[in-house]
């Protein structure tokens, strides 16, 4: 599923996926938030 997503990541999956890294990596968290407004 990981390599489906960095495929083709839309804006509301990499922030899905910001906040399921959230709790234990906050720094991924943002940069996946990041990544989805670029």
């Amino acid at each position: 599923m990981e390599k489906q997503i960095a495929a083709r990541p839309t804006p509301h999956l990499l922030c899905t996926l910001g906040d399921l890294e959230a709790p234990q990596n906050r720094q991924r968290a943002e940069d996946l938030y990041k990544e989805a407004w670029i």
